[in-house]
């Protein structure tokens, strides 16, 4: 389920971890298409796994499931990604590329909101950067959903800025859709104090304003 882009450092790296399990860990995205399913009544619950004649489904959050199966069984998709990266950046559930790769601590895009990262499991590469950040607090960036008009797409990776930082960005572009009402919605982990303020730019201090629509409570 990694963007094509990382998924082969990432089972490398993943690899270095297997000591004496009977784990074998490698890309297989030749051996399955993927299709994501979106609705009310769509696939198993959230976090639960059903494999029904070679087929796999993932429930995702409520409304949203992942299916694999095999390349010649795999249906057409109604609708292109777009549709399926829109549903993930409004159920607020960030997609990591190589252009954000280690630009954040998991709390920074929420990922302790919406059940990626466990506090209660063994230990992993960062863990104490994490659970200091998480039990002592300091967190001075959360990701937000945010609208951007016009008709160019904003890319992951690049700046936004803030009247209170100047010129030094105040933050990331994660993902970005286009909207069905026009424009795009974006996720954008930011500086807490501009998203407070609302005056977030794209691109430059004097860029293309974005509207926050909605964030986690920000009070630390």
């Amino acid at each position: 389920m990694l963007p094509a882009e990382i998924a082969g450092a990432i089972a490398k790296r993943l690899g270095m971890f297997v000591l004496r399990s009977k784990v074998k860990i490698a890309d297989v995205s030749d051996r399955y298409a993927r299709r994501g399913l979106i609705g009310r009544r769509t696939g198993p619950a959230p976090m639960q796994v059903v494999e029904d004649e070679g087929a796999i489904l993932v429930g995702l959050e409520e409304g949203r499931a992942v299916a694999f199966m095999p390349p010649d069984r795999a249906p057409a998709p109604d609708a292109g990604a777009d549709a399926w990266e829109l549903a993930a950046i409004r159920a607020g559930v960030p997609i990591i590329t190589a252009a954000t790769q280690e630009a954040f601590v998991p709390q920074m895009a929420n990922f302790e909101l919406v059940g990626g990262v466990s506090f209660r499991k063994g230990c992993y590469p960062g863990q104490e950067i994490v659970a200091r950040m998480q039990y002592r607090g300091g967190l001075k960036r959360r990701m937000a959903l945010v609208h951007l008009g016009g008709g160019e797409r904003p890319l992951p990776g690049q700046s936004v800025y803030s009247a209170a930082f100047g010129e030094q960005a105040a933050g990331t572009i994660v993902n970005a859709a286009p909207a069905p009402e026009g424009g795009y919605d974006a996720l954008v982990v930011a500086q807490i104090e501009s998203l407070e303020r609302g005056d977030l730019h794209w691109k430059s201090p004097d860029g293309p304003g974005l509207e926050v629509r909605s964030h986690p409570p920000l009070a630390a």
